[in-house]
């Protein structure tokens, strides 16, 4: 026993060789008992670094995707809307520090959704990125009309941004178009020009 606080009791691991093999063997138990719920940190870390460094999100997205929205059971989807989709990417966003997330940014010619803008501790990053995200339910994802348009919003809304007081001038912000369909597909655009 370390210490008894707060009707908790510690306990203390009483030397190296102890710590390694139980710390080793209780988190293979974990990750094997867990396989569905468990978040391959690894892969995440490697998914920031390619929108960072690569400039690729394709990655993170995948990620993101598959360990977290395609997680959700239907019950979670009734009333599911673009919100519940942004508060589930900015809680994976915000566990890097290459970029400073920020939801709902008041420019002169709206709201942008996601600016991931660059942490001031990796000046080296090439690109900032504004995110415009739409989704579109389960039951309507054969609808051509309804996702051309999310689309189409979404396309018009980032060249707004682009526009706007404070990305007119600069090009190193890149403008990506997100559009979730259910909980299982996804598309991806970059808006350029």
């Amino acid at each position: 026993v370390d210490k008894f606080e707060m009707g908790f009791t510690w306990l203390k691991i009483p030397n190296y060789s102890i710590r390694t093999v139980y710390w080793e063997y209780i988190e293979e138990l974990t990750r094997d008992r867990n396989k569905d719920i468990i978040v391959d940190q690894h892969r995440l870390i490697q998914a920031f670094r390619s929108l960072a460094f690569r400039e690729d999100p394709a990655p993170l997205i995948a990620c993101i995707s598959e360990n977290v929205i395609s997680k959700l059971s239907n019950r979670d989807l009734q009333n599911f809307d673009e919100k519940y989709i942004k508060f589930l990417l900015l809680n994976s966003l915000f566990q890097s520090q290459l970029f400073v997330p920020i939801s709902e940014l008041e420019l002169s010619t709206g709201y942008s959704d996601i600016w991931l803008k660059r942490s001031h501790l990796f000046p080296e990053i090439p690109s900032e990125w504004v995110w415009e995200l739409k989704y579109v339910k389960s039951s309507e994802a054969d609808n051509v009309t309804l996702i051309e348009s999310k689309r189409a919003q979404a396309r018009e809304q980032l060249g707004k941004y682009r526009r706007s007081h404070l990305f007119a001038e600069r090009d190193d912000i890149r403008f990506l178009s997100l559009i979730f369909i259910g909980k299982d597909k996804y598309e991806i655009e970059e808006i350029t020009g």
